[in-house]
């Protein structure tokens, strides 16, 4: 399975569980939640709930523009002195030109 589909299974998941869990006394006494706390503790679950959502809809959107923004293999810098050396061994270019093509990538390069 892919780093998106596990993501979004994630976030499925945690939205389809909130409601469920937000449900139902559980036992902890009458129509309240943890006895009486749940006011204090709410907030706070809730703030977890989102920050949660909020992490996972970063990751996904990071994950994608990692993969949209995939670095380049550099260029060898050595390779057009190669091409031109080989140019100048098959006979394609005279002595003049390639002395003249390699001072001018010389100067480039450095």
């Amino acid at each position: 399975m892919s780093r998106f589909a596990n993501s979004l299974f994630a976030v499925v998941l945690v939205l389809a569980t909130t409601p469920a869990m937000s449900q139902g006394h559980g036992g902890y006494g009458h129509d309240h939640m943890w006895g009486g706390a749940g006011w204090m503790l709410g907030p706070i679950f809730m703030i977890l709930i989102l920050a949660t959502v909020a992490a996972i809809v970063y990751l996904i959107i990071k994950s994608m523009a990692d993969k949209s923004h995939s670095p380049r293999p550099s260029a060898n810098r050595d390779e057009p002195m190669e091409i031109l050396k080989m140019r100048y061994a098959k006979g394609e270019i005279d002595h003049e030109e390639y002395e003249l093509r390699m001072q001018t990538l010389n100067k480039q390069g450095g």
